[in-house]
């Protein structure tokens, strides 16, 4: 979606929703195929969207674009209010998850969010153009934000080795630095400089991440989930998910249930 917002196309068809969202801590919604797509950004408070075992955080720092036809999760981490722009295209582009980009201002965005909820519910004769401008300076904003941050490709090949790999218990930096031929340190401080972690805590997390979304969603056995997250042991994957949560596998999936909406 970005990379469009760059080249300059497509175009959007149709704002269709300019809206400010409340969410409490604690809650869980499913959104099945999603109509359109979406950019938010949170006022104060945190939401996770959960999509094909990934998370996606949503707070006053990130910008994150929605992707239309879409089906995943959100979770509700802390109390808030979010701002919300759903819109359509002119022509549909391939968006198969979502995109997050760290803002240094959010303020800015928030600003132009409450100038075009306030035009879109108005009678004014010139609101479509008008909100259609404000939109066009938020993908300008956005646009600015992930020039500034652009991944170099090293690392989005690194991640993507990761993903394709996450169930091998035998994944390592050695492993990922000989496949980029690349030093182990300079993986190492490359994750630091454009992820903030280090590889190993980058794998661990998608992981859990995984677990999470496995133990929520589907009927497979511990035994089974602990193997699709890359644990050669059930045991280890029992003790570590429980020194991360608080709670064992088995109790986290009794106590995480998502409503369908």
């Amino acid at each position: 979606m970005v990379e469009s917002m760059i080249t300059g196309t497509p175009c959007v068809r149709k704002i269709t929703h300019v809206l400010t969202t409340e969410h409490s801590a604690g809650s869980h919604m499913r959104m099945q195929n999603r109509p359109w797509y979406g950019i938010s950004l949170a006022i104060d408070g945190e939401i996770i969207y959960k999509h094909n075992g990934n998370r996606f955080i949503s707070d006053s720092r990130h910008i994150v674009i929605l992707p239309k036809d879409q089906t995943y999760e959100l979770e509700c981490v802390r109390s808030g209010k979010f701002a919300l722009i759903n819109f359509l295209l002119d022509t549909d582009i391939t968006l198969d998850t979502f995109q997050v980009t760290e803002i240094s201002n959010p303020e800015i965005f928030l600003a132009l969010h409450k100038k075009i909820e306030s035009l879109f519910l108005s009678y004014q004769s010139s609101k479509y153009a008008r909100t259609l401008s404000g939109f066009y300076e938020i993908a300008a904003l956005i646009i600015e934000e992930y020039e500034k941050k652009r991944v170099p490709f090293v690392i989005k090949k690194a991640i993507s080795l990761i993903e394709t790999h996450i169930e091998n218990p035998e994944l390592s930096n050695t492993w990922l630095a000989s496949s980029l031929h690349i030093s182990e340190s300079y993986l190492r401080k490359l994750f630091h400089i454009y992820l903030s972690t280090s590889p190993q805590k980058y794998v661990q997390a998608l992981r859990f991440n995984r677990a999470e979304e496995l133990l929520i969603s589907s009927s497979y056995s511990i035994s089974a989930i602990s193997g699709k997250c890359g644990y050669s042991e059930t045991g280890i994957f029992c003790r570590a998910f429980k020194k991360k949560y608080g709670v064992t596998p088995t109790e986290y999936r009794k106590d995480n249930r998502l409503y369908i909406i």
